[in-house]
């Protein structure tokens, strides 16, 4: 690696993510090369992994309909805080968080709205900053409260994104 002789620092590129790396210096000038000085240990950080297998099930209380919302660990889960997950109504743009963050791989989002395409993803933060999103089912909730028919699922799909 060559540092900039201006600011004497350089960036190390293609690290892998969680890795740890031992870095020595030392001078170089026309007449010849300086002792290595030091060794500096750092671990890069690494953000949790995406979560897999989301599944998303309708309950019923009373006549409230609610979302639970389950999904496998990252394979970093000894990194994980808490999850973030967020959902929306089709075609409104903005998505609605569920508060307080869970701890735990599971959450209900309550009192959905029948008859609407809800749109639901999660995603793992550590101290070293938030996973990958995983946008996992949409749902068209069907429910009828009075006769207590089953919401039906129409698709689900997964996208990935950040």
């Amino acid at each position: 690696v060559t540092p900039n002789p201006t600011t004497k620092q350089t960036t190390i590129s293609n690290v892998d993510k969680g890795g740890v790396y031992n870095v020595q210096v030392r001078a170089v000038s026309a007449v010849g090369s300086g002792q290595w000085r030091g060794v500096t240990s750092q671990r890069t950080y690494r953000v949790p992994s995406q979560m897999s297998n989301i599944k998303i099930n309708q309950t019923v209380s009373g006549r409230m309909i609610n979302l639970r919302v389950t999904w496998n660990q990252p394979t970093s889960d000894r990194l994980v805080q808490h999850y973030d997950i967020w959902y929306r109504i089709q075609g409104i743009s903005s998505w609605t968080s569920v508060t307080p963050n869970p701890t735990t791989r599971q959450t209900t989002i309550r009192n959905v709205d029948k008859g609407s395409v809800y749109k639901v993803r999660v995603r793992a933060v550590s101290d070293n900053g938030s996973g990958w999103w995983r946008l996992e089912s949409e749902l068209y909730l069907m429910l009828d409260t009075d006769s207590g028919e089953v919401p039906l699922v129409i698709c689900q799909e997964v996208l990935l994104v950040r």
